[in-house]
């Protein structure tokens, strides 16, 4: 309590005062950690939700492609026939790992312009050959694996 004495006496004020003073400055401190906390921990969008629920995927995936996806028909009866399964890519737009460009991987949920220079540098020295291979990029796990597996393939280089 060495430096609250220090600080009574530099600005001249009651003991008091020094406490309030610290007590609104805490105060401050405490709302900008919670401010950084609250963007930092935004969580993240379920990906398979929007593949499933969504009959216009161009504008969430940022696909380049200007064709409107299928709507699901109906049958004689009037049910509609089976949408596709989730947690796949129902418009058959999947990227080629082994050809993709920079820009179309970081269009992959997860993906960001420093581990799509890392997926580019890997398929340099050695083409994939399998999607499980993306775990031997560095910077991607099995989360991130499982969030790209539908949207990705593997073909020639």
């Amino acid at each position: 309590m060495h430096w609250l004495h220090l600080l009574q006496q530099r600005l001249a004020i009651t003991r008091r005062e020094a406490l309030a003073i610290l007590s609104v400055l805490a105060l401050f401190f405490a709302g900008l950690l919670a401010e950084y906390v609250q963007k930092r921990n935004v969580p993240p969008v379920d990906r398979s939700l929007l593949l499933t629920d969504s009959l216009d995927l161009s504008d969430t995936l940022h696909v380049s492609d200007t064709t409107q996806p299928p709507v699901a028909q109906a049958d004689a009866a009037g049910a509609p026939s089976p949408t596709p399964a989730a947690g796949k890519d129902p418009f058959g737009r999947a990227v080629n790992l082994n050809t993709a460009s920079s820009t179309q991987l970081e269009e992959l949920p997860g993906i960001g312009s420093s581990l799509a220079d890392r997926i580019i540098r890997h398929r340099e020295r050695r083409p994939f050959t399998s999607v499980e291979q993306l775990t031997s990029v560095r910077g991607i796990g099995p989360k991130t694996l499982d969030a790209v597996r539908p949207l990705v393939r593997v073909g020639e280089p």
